[in-house]
């Protein structure tokens, strides 16, 4: 698997990801996020689920230690969507520990419509957590995060 780097992609098309959903979805983007400076988190699971709305939402859940870590904002991280093979591509910085398995991340997708396959990368790279999502169709994607715990948030809706 292959995470885009922002640095692959024009300025115009690295998004700064936001607090709060906007309902701006995109295609061949970047969004980047969260304290680089944050300190390390668990990847705490996968949550999936189709909304009403007409899209699909993948929570990526984050867990931390001492007080406080609740109300932090995620660590570093990247969305990048790739429409040339219909992939999503997650790269978190900062994980120190991983609950979350690619045979549980699999399973937490399983209904989805859209999502065809996921992939969670080996634990190669110190404290990176990489994931892939391969898109069954052509899609278009919205990320952001949220804090209380610490969340991010991939929308995906059939390409309009």
């Amino acid at each position: 698997m292959m995470v885009a780097p922002a640095q692959a992609f024009s300025p115009n098309e690295v998004l700064a990801a936001e607090q709060v959903k906007r309902n701006v979805y995109v295609r061949d983007s970047v969004v980047a996020g969260g304290d680089a400076l944050a300190n390390p988190v668990n990847l705490a699971g996968l949550r999936w689920a189709k909304n009403p709305a007409g899209y699909e939402r993948i929570v990526i859940d984050l867990a931390g230690e001492g007080t406080g870590w609740e109300t932090k904002t995620p660590p570093y991280f990247q969305v990048a969507h790739d429409s040339s093979k219909e992939s999503i591509n997650v790269s978190i910085r900062g994980v120190s520990k991983r609950e979350l398995s690619s045979a549980a991340l699999s399973r937490s997708v399983a209904k989805s419509s859209l999502i065809s396959e996921a992939y969670l990368a080996p634990n190669l790279e110190g404290d990176l957590a990489a994931m892939e999502f391969r898109a069954r169709a052509a899609v278009d994607v919205e990320s952001f995060f949220l804090v209380n715990p610490p969340r991010i948030v991939i929308d995906v809706r059939s390409k309009r």
